[in-house]
């Protein structure tokens, strides 16, 4: 028996989508009002993800990265990845869940869901 492949949903280009996280971060009760405030001052909305089939390239701003990636666990609704992250020197494994064209990870010791479009 043949096993089926599946396309990986991740691959394309994903921009973040400021109103959608500042929602979820708005509803939070953990995030002190400092914290929160940092955020709300153009802070989301500027990272941009590029998935082709085993490569990952993040752009903030001025500050490009990529990496190779492989994908240690695929359901239905989310797909978790295994990249090398440049900052931190480390490998780092990241799970994006994913509603149509629309995808969050999960990010930061507050557990905020940073939500990304899909533009290309």
């Amino acid at each position: 028996m043949a096993s089926m492949v599946i396309a990986n949903p991740l691959i394309g280009e994903w921009e973040s989508d400021e109103k959608r996280t500042l929602e979820d971060v708005n509803a939070r009760d953990n995030i002190p009002p400092k914290t929160k405030a940092f955020f709300e001052n153009d802070f989301f909305g500027k990272l941009k993800l590029t998935f082709t089939e085993n490569k990952i390239f993040t752009t903030y701003e001025e500050f490009e990265n990529s990496g190779s990636y492989e994908i240690l666990n695929e359901t239905e609704n989310s797909i978790t990845l295994r990249a090398w992250n440049d900052v931190l020197k480390e490998y780092e494994d990241q799970t994006f869940y994913i509603e149509g064209n629309i995808i969050y990870t999960i990010t930061s010791k507050y557990k905020i869901r940073e939500y990304f479009v899909k533009i290309k």
